[in-house]
């Protein structure tokens, strides 16, 4: 079974009037998979398990912390496919991207809060006295934190996106010129991405065996394998082509999915264990094939969310509904998880309590300080942005806007 090939072949048929699918429902699928993402990213970011915590727990808290790592590609997939669907609607509805606006609106959802996060780091380390490298400042502020040691764990994938932000409307632009009055200019798409995927999986294989580092050595592991874009951006681009098929051949896909929805979940679900077994940093086939399978694995279930949705009532329907409010918050609960994670290890170190007290309040605190974060600087600034730069496309958004 051959996903990519299957939507390339969709791109032969269809295209005279395809529109988007839903393009105004309010998608809490969506966000209830922001959900799983920052969910997954905070549990790879727990306290140490101490082999006395009780077998039970330890077990599938430990399964999390392995896995923990796939949160971020689970955001890489989402966001090429979101992203993807505001430049394509864009197009289906002014027969061109304006580049220049697309830059401004993303800027205005990603730099605020970024840069307060920096500056706040900055006016901790002086009043503090510590030492602050100012090579690793440079790197955050300019986004090649994945290429040289920035500030925060976790900005490297933020690098990722904006080098994403720059490529795709270039690639789109083009390829629109190229064909340029037609109904699907971007029939391409597809075999751009088998192209561009398989130099990405070769130049991972590539690293994997010319770089050597030493086991344990994290920092020399994520820079080599982990964080650079050129090695990463495939899972971005997968979600591309998700979002061609989506807008451009909308009742072939949905056809094809849910002809097979069981058969797709399956081979996601076969796509996606190793992550929960074996740790990265010691199995190879996981940061080279693994990165491109996990990509599938979580494309599958993009579509399948999207395609056939899920709603409940009682119990379930309220922890859906809670899980796309944490979902529409997931860009500043990543953001700052980190800083409460240090904050309280802090705490603790002056104060030892138990795993679970440690645990409970850094996944808590970060959630808390995630939203109220979001309420204070992000979500303010995105209404001033649609007031003064409107989205100039009706985007599938879920309920925070991209």
């Amino acid at each position: 079974m051959d996903l990519s090939a299957d939507i390339a072949s969709l791109a032969q048929r269809d295209c005279a009037g395809a529109r988007s699918m839903s393009s105004t429902r309010r998608s809490k699928e969506l966000d209830c998979l922001r959900c799983a993402a920052v969910l997954l990213v905070l549990c790879r970011h727990l306290p140490v398990v101490p082999d006395s915590l009780w077998v039970p727990f330890r077990v599938p808290v430990h399964l999390l912390y392995e896995a923990g790592w796939a949160g971020v590609d689970l955001f890489l997939v989402l966001s090429g496919f979101l992203i993807s669907g505001l430049l394509f609607r864009e197009h289906q509805q002014y027969r061109r991207i304006d580049f220049k606006q697309f830059l401004i609106r993303r800027g205005l959802k990603i730099y605020p809060a970024f840069y307060c996060l920096i500056a706040g780091t900055i006016g901790v380390a002086i009043l503090n006295r510590w030492n602050l490298p100012w090579k690793r400042v440079f790197a955050e502020v300019f986004f090649v934190q994945n290429y040289f040691n920035g500030l925060w764990g976790q900005t490297w994938s933020l690098a990722i996106e904006e080098h994403f932000y720059l490529l795709l409307p270039l690639l789109l632009i083009a390829l629109a010129r190229i064909n340029h009055g037609q109904d699907d200019p971007f029939r391409f798409l597809p075999w751009i991405y088998l192209v561009l995927a398989s130099m990405i999986l070769g130049l991972r294989l590539l690293s994997a065996w010319n770089v050597s580092f030493r086991f344990g050595d994290v920092n020399a592991f994520c820079y080599t394998q982990l964080f650079p874009t050129h090695l990463r951006i495939d899972s971005l681009f997968l979600g591309v082509v998700l979002g061609y098929a989506y807008h451009y051949h909308p009742v072939a896909l949905r056809n094809w999915v849910l002809r097979r929805p069981a058969l797709l979940l399956a081979a996601a679900m076969l796509a996606l264990l190793p992550i929960f077994i074996w740790p990265l940093m010691s199995t190879p086939y996981l940061y080279t094939f693994g990165f491109t399978a996990v990509a599938f694995g979580f494309a599958v279930v993009l579509l399948l969310s999207v395609l056939k949705g899920f709603s409940a009532a009682g119990f379930a329907g309220s922890a859906i509904r809670g899980c796309a409010y944490v979902g529409a918050h997931s860009y500043s609960i990543y953001l700052w998880h980190l800083a409460v994670s240090t904050l309280a290890s802090m705490a603790w170190r002056r104060w030892p309590v138990t795993w679970w007290v440690e645990s409970l309040t850094y996944m808590a605190g970060s959630l808390l300080v995630g939203i109220l974060m979001a309420k204070l600087i992000e979500l303010p600034l995105l209404k001033v942005r649609d007031q003064f730069f409107p989205s100039r496309s009706k985007p599938l958004e879920s309920s925070a806007s991209l």
